[in-house]
C-alpha cells in the first residue's frame, strides 16, 4: 500500500504521514495470540512508533485487508478516540464491534465470491449496525479474496470527507434493495440500514454495491 500511487497522492494531497505495518505471527500462536489483537502489544508499538516520528499523537485513517481488517477493527474497539475513519475488507473472523458515540465510522466490504468472509463480513456489519455505528457495507461484485482498485477509490473519497470535517448528510439505504429507508425505517431495520454521508458516495455507493 505504501507503494500505491494512488495512495501516496491522496497523502500528499492531505498532508498525512503513511505508515505502513507488516507483522508476522508465529504459526505456533492461535486467533488470540496474533498481531491482529492490538491490545497485546501491536497496538503500542505502532502508537509509539508514530508518535515518536510525528512529535505528537496524531489522528488516524486506519485501513485493513484480510487479516489486516480484524487489526482495524481490533483497533478501533481499543483506541476508538485516536481514529478519524476506518475501512476493512475480506476477514473471516471480525471481533465483535464496539458501539457508542465515540465509534468511528467506517466501511466494512468484501466480495461476493469471498467465500471465506463475505457472510462473517455481513454480520459484522449488521452487529455494528444494531449498535447503532456508522458504517457502510459494500458488497463487491465478481471479486474474490483481493484487493480492490475500486473499493481503495471509494475508501479516499470517504477518507476526504471525514478529514474534511463537513457535517453528513447522512442518505440511508437498505442493503437488499438499496432504496433510500426514512428515518422510521432506519429505526425499525437497523441491521439491513447503509449508512452514507454524502449523496455524491451514496450515488457512488449504489453503482458499486451488489446485493
Amino acid at each position: 500500500m505504501l507503494n500505491d500511487h494512488g495512495w501516496r497522492a491522496f497523502a500528499q494531497d492531505h498532508h498525512l504521514l503513511m505508515c505502513g505495518v507488516s507483522f508476522a505471527s508465529s504459526r505456533k500462536d492461535d486467533l488470540l495470540g496474533l498481531y491482529t489483537e492490538v491490545q497485546k502489544g501491536s497496538g503500542e508499538l505502532i502508537l509509539n512508533t508514530m508518535d515518536h516520528y510525528a512529535g505528537k499523537e496524531l489522528p488516524m485513517l486506519v485501513v485493513g485487508f484480510s487479516a489486516g481488517a480484524r487489526f482495524t477493527t481490533n483497533w478501533i474497539a481499543w483506541k476508538p478516540e485516536r481514529v478519524i475513519a476506518w475501512s476493512a475488507q475480506a476477514v473471516g473472523n471480525w471481533p465483535d464491534p464496539v458501539g457508542g458515540k465515540m465509534s468511528p465510522p467506517g466501511i466494512v466490504a468484501s466480495g461476493e465470491y469471498d467465500a471465506g468472509s463475505w457472510f462473517a463480513a455481513l454480520q459484522y456489519f449488521q452487529a455494528a449496525r444494531k449498535r447503532g455505528n456508522r458504517v457502510i457495507w459494500l458488497s463487491m461484485e465478481k471479486l474474490g479474496h483481493q484487493r480492490s482498485p475500486v473499493l481503495d477509490d471509494f475508501t479516499r473519497q470517504f477518507f476526504a470527507w471525514s478529514l474534511a470535517g463537513h457535517p453528513p448528510i447522512e442518505r440511508w439505504c437498505d442493503i437488499d434493495s438499496k432504496k433510500q429507508l426514512t428515518e422510521q425505517q432506519v429505526s425499525d431495520g437497523s441491521i439491513f440500514s447503509c449508512w452514507l454521508p454524502t449523496e455524491k458516495l451514496a450515488s457512488l455507493w449504489e453503482i458499486l454495491h451488489h446485493p
